[in-house]
C-alpha cells in the first residue's frame, strides 16, 4: 500500500512539472514575470525530497516492538506487492 502510494504521489509530481513547464514557456512568451513559477517549482522540489525519504512504519505495541523501514523503489526493479 505504501509503494503504490509513493508510485501515485511520483506520477503527480512528474504530470506537475510539466504542467510547470508549460506554464513557464507560456508566461516567457507572454512577457510575464516567472517568480510565481520559481516559488512553486522551489515547493515541488520539496515535496520530492519528501517522497524520496523512507517511511518508517510502526507496528502496534502487543504484535512487534519494532520498526520497519520501507525504501523507495529503484527504477526498473519490481513491485513487491
Amino acid at each position: 500500500m505504501l509503494e503504490t502510494a509513493r508510485e501515485s504521489a511520483e506520477k503527480d509530481l512528474e504530470s506537475l512539472r510539466e504542467e510547470m513547464e508549460t506554464l513557464r514557456r507560456q508566461l516567457a512568451k507572454a512577457r510575464q514575470p516567472l517568480e510565481a513559477v520559481d516559488e512553486v517549482e522551489e515547493v515541488v522540489e520539496a515535496l520530492e525530497e519528501e517522497i524520496a525519504e523512507p517511511v518508517v512504519r510502526k507496528t502496534p505495541s502487543n504484535r512487534c516492538a519494532t520498526q520497519r523501514t520501507v525504501a523507495p523503489r529503484r527504477e526498473g526493479a519490481p513491485a513487491l506487492d
